[in-house]
Parts: C-alpha cells; sequence; structure tokens
C-alpha cells in the first residue's frame, strides 16, 4: 500500500438518488420532501425561465426555511457564473437561507478559480450570518474544459464533496452528434467480422463512458463522491436502468432524477445487492475471527482476504447501515416488516409505476400467500373494499351479461409485500368449487408508496378483475367462427 493515502473528503450520506425540482414550482416542494429521493436539489439554472429567477430565488429561500425536508439532503443549483443571478443566489442562500442548505451547486465549472470563487463568497457569507453548518460544493462537469482540468477541480476547495456529470452540455461542448441525454446512439456502433454466411453484427457503444469514467476516477483520488447526472427519456425505465448500472459498476454512488418516477429506480440501482452485502458481513466477520486467534491474514471461500478487501467491504456494511436507518422512518409510520417480494413470486417482473405483469408458469400452490390481516392497514382496507365492491359492479358491465356463470365475487390474495410494493393475485371463479378448469387468475404488483400505485388499486385494478372474468368466461364459453 502506497504511503500516500486518499482520506474521504465527502460527508458520509446517502446519495443515491438526487431529485431535481424547479424553484419557480413551489407546488413541487413539498411533494419532494415527502418522497423517497435521498437527496433534493432546488433548481435555479436551467429549469428556470430568466423572467422568472429572481422569483425562484424568494421561492428557494422561503422553502428552505418552512419546509420540513425529512431528514434528506437539500442542495441547490445556483445559476452559472456567467450570468447576472449567480452572486445574488449565493448571497441569498447562505444569509437568509436558514440552516437546512446542505451544499451549493456550481454548473458548467471549467477550472478551479470557478470553484475558488464560489467558495469565497459562501465563506464570507457564511461569516456575516453566523452560520453553524458548513455548506458543501457540488460541482458538475459539462464541458471539455471542464473534463480536461477535473483534478484541479477536484482539489480546489475544502468544500468540495461531489462531482457530477452532465450528459447535455457536455455533448454540445465537445461537438457530439446526439441529443439523447445520457442514452445512445444508433450510429455508434462497431461491427463484427463477417461469419460463415457474411453476416456482420452491429454493437452499440457507450458514448459516455470515457468521461463518467474519468469523472470517477478524478472523485476518488481527491475523496469525494461521483454521481451520474441526468437521463433525458423519463419514459424510458428500461434505458435508465441499463445506464444507471453502468455507472454504478464504475463506482458512481448515485444518479439524478429530473422525474419522481426515475428516484424508485436510482434507488434500487444503487442500493448494495443484497449478495453483496452478505458477502461484506462474511469477510468483516472472517477478517474478526483472524485477529482474534493472532492471525494477519483470512479466507473466505478458499480465497483470500487483503485490505483492499476489507475497506471495500467496510463501505457497503456502511451503505446498507445508513440506508436501512433511512428506511426506519417508514417502519415508524407502522408498516409491516420488509419483504422481499421476489421471494413470494419467483420472475416476477416490477411494473412500473403502475400496471400488470403475470410471470409465466406460476404454479399457484406454490406460492407463499400471506393473509391481509398481515398488510398495511390503508392496503388491507383497499383489498377489502375490492372484494366487497368491484365483484358486483363487474355484473353490470354489458360484455358480461351474456355469461351470469361468473358470478361469484372475485378473490383477492396478496403474495407477498415490502414497503414499497404489493404482490396479489386476482382470482375469479365460475360455479360451485374451486378447480382449474373453472378459475382465471391474474396476478399483479403495484408501487404503493406513491399516487399512481394507489390510484391503480382504486380506478384500474376493476378493469383488471374484468379482463380474468372476461378470459374465464371466453374458456368456458368459446366463440364459434360463423
Amino acid at each position: 500500500m502506497s504511503f500516500t493515502t486518499i482520506e474521504r473528503q465527502a460527508p458520509v450520506r446517502i446519495y443515491r438518488s438526487k431529485l431535481f425540482v424547479p424553484g419557480s414550482k413551489t407546488a413541487f416542494f413539498e411533494k419532494a420532501a415527502a418522497g423517497a429521493a435521498d437527496c433534493v436539489c432546488l433548481d435555479l439554472e436551467d429549469a428556470v425561465a430568466p423572467a422568472d429567477k429572481d422569483k425562484a430565488r424568494d421561492n428557494v429561500v422561503a422553502a428552505l426555511n418552512e419546509v420540513d425536508w425529512r431528514g434528506k439532503i437539500v442542495t441547490v443549483r445556483i445559476n452559472g457564473l456567467d450570468t447576472g443571478w449567480c452572486y445574488r443566489d449565493v448571497i441569498a442562500l447562505v444569509e437568509k437561507g436558514g440552516e437546512t442548505l446542505d451544499a451549493i451547486m456550481i454548473p458548467k465549472v471549467a477550472n478551479a478559480k470557478d470553484v475558488y470563487a464560489i467558495d469565497w463568497l459562501v465563506t464570507q457569507c457564511s461569516a456575516a450570518a453566523g452560520r453553524k453548518k458548513k455548506i458543501g460544493i457540488e460541482v458538475i462537469i459539462e464541458s471539455v474544459l471542464g473534463l480536461k482540468n477535473i483534478d484541479e477541480i477536484a482539489a480546489s476547495s475544502k468544500r468540495m464533496e461531489t462531482l457530477h456529470f452532465g450528459a447535455a452540455d457536455y455533448a454540445a461542448s465537445q461537438g457530439m452528434r446526439t441529443t439523447n441525454i445520457g442514452g445512445g446512439n444508433a450510429d455508434y456502433v462497431m461491427l463484427t467480422d463477417k461469419d460463415d454466411a457474411g453476416r456482420r453484427e452491429r454493437h452499440w457503444n457507450d458514448l459516455w463512458h470515457y468521461p463518467l469514467f474519468r469523472l470517477v476516477q478524478a472523485a476518488r483520488a481527491h475523496g469525494l463522491v461521483a454521481i451520474d447526472g441526468p437521463f433525458g427519456d423519463y419514459q424510458d425505465p428500461d434505458g435508465f436502468r441499463a445506464q444507471a448500472n453502468r455507472t454504478a459498476i464504475l463506482g458512481c454512488e448515485g444518479k439524478w432524477a429530473i422525474h419522481p418516477s426515475q428516484v424508485e429506480l436510482c434507488n434500487a440501482i444503487f442500493t448494495p445487492p443484497q449478495k453483496e452485502f452478505e458477502r461484506a458481513q462474511a469477510i468483516l466477520a472472517s477478517m474478526k475471527d483472524a485477529h482474534s486467534t493472532g492471525s494477519g491474514a483470512a479466507s473466505l471461500g478458499g480465497v483470500l482476504i487483503d485490505a483492499a478487501s476489507i475497506r471495500q467491504a467496510e463501505v457497503i456494511v456502511k451503505q446498507m447501515e445508513m440506508i436501512r436507518a433511512k428506511s426506519g422512518g417508514v417502519s415508524a409510520r407502522k408498516m409491516p416488516p420488509p419483504v422481499d417480494c421476489a421471494a413470494f413470486l419467483p420472475g416476477f417482473t416490477f411494473a412500473d409505476c403502475y400496471g400488470i405483469a403475470i410471470p409465466p408458469g406460476m404454479d399457484a400452490v406454490a406460492v407463499a400467500h400471506r393473509s391481509l390481516s398481515s398488510l398495511p392497514g390503508w392496503a388491507a382496507t383497499l383489498l377489502d373494499l375490492r372484494n366487497k365492491i368491484v365483484g358486483p359492479m363487474g355484473l353490470k358491465v354489458a360484455a358480461l351479461r351474456e355469461f351470469p356463470i361468473v358470478s361469484q365475487t372475485p378473490e383477492i390474495v396478496c403474495l407477498g409485500f415490502d414497503d414499497r410494493h404489493l404482490a396479489f393475485r386476482i382470482i375469479v371463479t365460475a360455479g360451485p368449487g374451486k378447480t382449474a378448469a373453472n378459475q382465471a387468475t391474474l396476478t399483479t404488483i403495484v408501487r404503493t408508496h406513491n399516487f399512481a400505485g394507489r390510484l391503480y388499486l382504486f380506478l384500474i385494478m376493476p378493469f383488471h378483475i374484468l379482463i380474468a372474468r372476461q378470459a374465464l368466461a371466453n374458456a368456458l364459453h368459446p366463440v364459434r367462427a360463423p
């Protein structure tokens, strides 16, 4: 190990998801505070029109003083140093924003002097206001000049905490022929050699690999945290997952969410996998046992554990402890202990926001059922209402009147739940008894922590019940071609 060590400069926090909220949209402040994001960034820059800059600044200052941010990291992206709003943003935030503000985000940083200017102003204003809490600095690298000078930027201030990548402005700075923020480009490909039949495969390359790799490298070398920037198409969760997984593997600790639907994706991807956490615990336990016997080395599964493995294990365990401590807020609201829905539903795909998924080849007998009494109170009530109300309502649908045999109230069985998901099966039965021949089932999972998920339970589930009824009716009474 080198005599020169790297000390972490950034505070130990959870940075998985950073939700951006326009400073001009005050209606979103409380929603962001109540949401699942680890960090909320109130935006005074790109998301605010020039005519609204001054009003947005006042809105953000008021929000810092009045909104209950529920222990979240709260940062503000100020306007760039090349604008007339920058210095006024800093003065207002530091002198009037109270003690809530954790960090100021500087956009379009090109060199260390940009950071020094904001550091100097923050320090002066903090002294004048008598602030107790140190305000950190976050930097967005979004130009070729910024990337070229990234090491001097990372070392420019003791207030530095995080480095972020801004794909859109970086692409413009480099003259890249793409308008896809954070995503791929169909023309940025490699061709394989021809196979025996003369065919060649096209393989997409990652446009953003080098700048992100370089950003993570600089962040780690200076004890900072690397955060991936925006993914523009918030209606493409699969594309978001692919990009976020790549940056998580590179070493980023979180990612921006430019839409609330991306927050849960961030939290899931940047939470250490359970297998990694368990292995990290096992590594630390093995080393503890080795030390207790006077040995300076340890092994796990026939693999030698070195100092680097121990440091990585300590980071993973610390992250999980913080994440679990944060989720304790959910437990305090009388939610049940976390349960892994995937354990109840093998091969199940979580639907985004709301929706339906039917796992192939699911065996109803093999599924571990749970009683409604073990559900959160509101969820149990909703499902009970569905049993009592939706069934009779379904009989009024004209399309099903010709099939009076499908008359029993649908049964809704809980399959599994955790603090943010609810998985259940709708079972429609025709006639007496319950056999495979006279039942239709539909398995559904919803995200219960957001509005869309709860809207599903109230409005969309009846249609899924009707789908199950229609499927059963069609099976019992097949329509014959004339």
